[in-house]
């Protein structure tokens, strides 16, 4: 497995409200935390694996705040592909200062071993813009499955550290390489 750590220059502000992934649209009320979405106060995290971050990304930077892109779900892995880890952030920063939050990004294989640790990816380096807004953080996964990989199910941790004072969020989720 080859893995990358990227950080996406080309991050833009463009990113949609936070009540379309964190707060259910008909009750008004906040969403149970998941493994991979979590909130702590007003800040929220969320890890997101796709076989195809370029068209999403590409939707995400192009598409108004008013619209809020359809949340890429990974398909089948196998030996070749690349599985791209997507952090969104929520809460974090203000329109005048910038979120002061790094991620932390661990594979584990399926056996549990650490693959990989790829620590200290810088989340923003511009303001956040406007309250309650969900943002694409400028730095994600690429794991790329070799043909020597084994088979089974990888897990992605992605560890969300803000400035001193606040919780840390960790997050979770997983992919299955098959033959």
């Amino acid at each position: 497995m080859r893995l990358r750590s990227i950080l996406f220059v080309a991050f833009t502000c463009t990113a949609v409200h936070a009540h379309a992934q964190w707060m259910d649209q008909s009750t008004g009320q906040t969403l149970p935390d998941t493994k991979s979405r979590k909130s702590v106060g007003a800040t929220g995290a969320s890890l997101v694996l796709t076989g195809d971050a370029a068209s999403f990304i590409k939707e995400w930077t192009s598409s108004p705040e008013s619209h809020a892109p359809r949340v890429p779900r990974l398909g089948p892995v196998r030996r070749g592909d690349s599985v791209w880890a997507l952090l969104f952030f929520t809460g974090c920063g203000t329109e005048k200062t910038i979120c002061d939050a790094i991620v932390d990004f661990t594979v584990l294989n399926p056996d549990g071993s650490v693959y990989s640790e790829q620590p200290g990816n810088k989340v923003s380096t511009r303001p956040s813009g406007k309250e309650g807004i969900i943002y694409l953080s400028q730095s994600y996964l690429q794991i790329r499955i070799e043909p020597q990989d084994p088979v089974g199910k990888y897990r992605v941790l992605a560890l969300f550290k803000q400035g001193s004072g606040s919780s840390p969020i960790q997050l979770e989720s997983e992919f299955e390489v098959l033959p």
